[in-house]
């Protein structure tokens, strides 16, 4: 007869709450089919982890963005040595500084803002930008689609409506936005090749 141990009554127990998002994670390392060694493998393995819990719970845990940076920033340690670290701090700096300016424009949450920071340290200044802009380019996306999806508005009224009015129409819609960090990480990874 099997006795569950302690340790496996606390795996099961977080494996059945929200912290079911390692799985679609784990596959997604699995999917891109490379050694471990790729910054781009880990880029998805996170993004993929936080968009699991964004749309589970629509929040981004803390701890998991503070696991994504210290995971990023000893991994580019170890890759590049301290110029590779010192460029992995630069680049979070930069990621949660852009990010930090939209969430005090009140256009994301603060949560968003931690998730790209933390992801930012895998990638180089010019990636992290390329990833901002994917992001905002996927977050757009994610908006049109969720006010079409809450049925306020058909694809007619959207496309002859200003940016102004689509704000408007979207109070108390809450957008899983780390589905839109991680749409621009799987975009980024292909562009780059990363």
């Amino acid at each position: 007869m099997f006795m569950k141990t302690e340790v496996t009554n606390q795996i099961f127990e977080e494996l059945t709450k929200t912290h079911w998002g390692i799985i679609p994670a784990s596959i997604s390392v699995i999917m891109l089919n490379q050694d471990l060694s790729s910054n781009g493998v880990w880029l998805i393995f996170w993004a993929t982890l936080m968009a699991s819990y964004d749309v589970a719970v629509r929040r981004i845990p803390n701890s998991l963005t503070a696991m994504t940076a210290i995971f990023g920033l000893i991994f580019s340690l170890i890759q590049g040595g301290m110029s590779g670290f010192v460029v992995s701090i630069s680049s979070g700096l930069l990621g949660f500084g852009i990010m930090a300016v939209l969430f005090f424009l009140n256009v994301l949450g603060a949560g968003d803002v931690k998730a790209v920071a933390s992801l930012a340290v895998f990638l180089s200044p010019i990636q992290v930008l390329y990833l901002i802009l994917f992001t905002t380019i996927s977050g757009g996306i994610l908006a049109i689609i969720s006010l079409i999806m809450a049925k306020r508005v058909n694809e007619l009224s959207l496309l002859a409506a200003s940016v102004k009015n689509w704000r408007a129409v979207g109070v108390g819609i809450k957008l899983p936005y780390a589905l839109a960090i991680l749409g621009a990480c799987l975009w980024l990874v292909l562009k780059t090749g990363l």
